[in-house]
């Protein structure tokens, strides 16, 4: 299957691993499609650069914000990489965008991060059982990239 105008995320990563992510939304059956990741740790800035250089001419990569001189640093480098647009209840819509997908179909052997992170994600839970509308902030490093490359879509309502 090919994917005519495919959608990338980047989540920076220098504790954490970082996470790129190449992406699909079909709007016509509210499908996600998770076809590629890059994932590593302990990578600095000219290494990331390196191992995305196959991504320089891309019209456009949604990273991060909260690292402004790692996108400052790749765009020196000749990446259209642009901040991710961050606010107040930002990872909650994009998250209850994700669960109202019709399907979210992620390749295993091209993106293994993300199938293990996707199927880990749950929201939290009350003692007594009850789901609470938070998701934690643990193992989410592909899922954020996902959520950086979609951004343009949830933000708009698609």
């Amino acid at each position: 299957m090919t994917f005519d105008n495919p959608l990338y995320g980047l989540d920076f990563g220098w504790v954490h691993p970082y996470a790129f992510m190449e992406v699909y939304y079909n709007p016509n059956t509210m499908t996600l499609y998770i076809f590629r990741e890059k994932y590593d740790r302990g990578v600095g800035q000219e290494k990331l650069a390196d191992e995305l250089k196959d991504y320089r001419n891309v019209s456009a990569i949604t990273a991060d914000s909260a690292n402004g001189e790692a996108i400052y640093y790749l765009q020196s480098q000749g990446f259209q990489v642009f901040g991710a647009v961050k606010g107040p209840g930002s990872r909650e819509k994009s998250y209850n965008w994700l669960a109202s997908r019709r399907e979210i179909v992620i390749d295993p052997e091209r993106c293994p991060n993300a199938a293990r992170e996707f199927s880990e994600m749950e929201y939290e839970k009350t003692k007594d059982g009850h789901l609470m509308s938070t998701i934690p902030h643990i193992n989410d490093d592909t899922v954020d990239a996902v959520r950086y490359a979609i951004e343009s879509i949830w933000r708009r309502g698609g």
